[in-house]
């Protein structure tokens, strides 16, 4: 434990180099981390990524989501730095929403108020058996050179309780905003990356699926994922309601669970 602690100090006492740190740590970083006691994992992410929800310098935290919310640049910071490390090249690849994870329902009523506020909702539906929200923002988050269009905020399903927060980011893969000349029904693009990484830890169980599939990379120590897909969030939505594929969340849900 004292190493660990000590390990840990180490990495805040670097916090202000953040970026260029991580993306020079060797495999070595993610045993350091994942090695820690569960309580300090989290702090060793704040070190290097520069707070689980606290401010970072890439990140624009004027906007009302994060005001409300907290910052996801402590995720974002971390995705990219393993990325980096991963030598994945994502420079091309839009990150076209973030997702909020709700602790409760009172929660995912009030989230859901918020972007209502500061977005158009594109679809609730039933989604893995609770309701998940997307929203385009009216402004989008902001994160270095980036701009993050949309939002997911997914209820917590019945009888369970999350710890909320900033749980994932997802990626456009194929050449930028709209993820132009992929066709939808292909896990190709998703194939040929993998391909090009197999060092990678991948989470490859949603690569079959026939719309939209997707595979994705853990950050070290539980502290978020990003997700790799084929076409942006809100198109997704669009050939959904389409096509008919949205459940609708029945009348009656949220009373069922009282």
């Amino acid at each position: 434990e004292g190493e660990a602690l000590s390990a840990l100090v180490w990495l805040s006492l670097c916090r202000t180099s953040s970026a260029a740190l991580v993306s020079r740590r060797s495999p070595a970083f993610a045993t350091l981390v994942t090695g820690l006691p569960r309580v300090l994992r989290g702090s060793a992410l704040v070190g290097v990524c520069g707070g689980r929800k606290g401010a970072s310098n890439s990140m624009d935290e004027s906007h009302p989501v994060i005001k409300e919310l907290g910052s996801p640049g402590a995720l974002l910071e971390g995705v990219f730095a393993l990325l980096d490390r991963l030598d994945i090249d994502a420079s091309t690849f839009e990150a076209d929403h973030v997702c909020f994870r709700c602790a409760d329902a009172m929660e995912y009523h009030r989230v859901v108020a918020l972007c209502e506020n500061v977005g158009a909702r594109l679809v609730e539906g039933i989604i893995g058996g609770r309701p998940i929200s997307t929203f385009l923002l009216k402004e989008p988050l902001r994160f270095r050179e980036r701009s993050i269009r949309c939002l997911e905020v997914p209820a917590p399903k019945p009888g369970r309780r999350y710890e909320s927060g900033w749980e994932h980011v997802e990626l456009v893969v194929g050449g930028g905003a709209g993820g132009a000349g992929i066709p939808r029904d292909t896990a190709e693009p998703l194939r040929d990356l993998m391909r090009k990484h197999p060092s990678a830890d991948w989470d490859a169980r949603a690569l079959d699926k026939h719309l939209n599939p997707d595979v994705s990379l853990a950050l070290p120590g539980g502290g978020g994922s990003v997700k790799f897909h084929a076409l942006p969030l809100d198109e997704v939505v669009r050939i959904e309601i389409a096509e008919g594929l949205v459940e609708p969340v029945p009348a009656d849900y949220w009373e069922t669970l009282t």
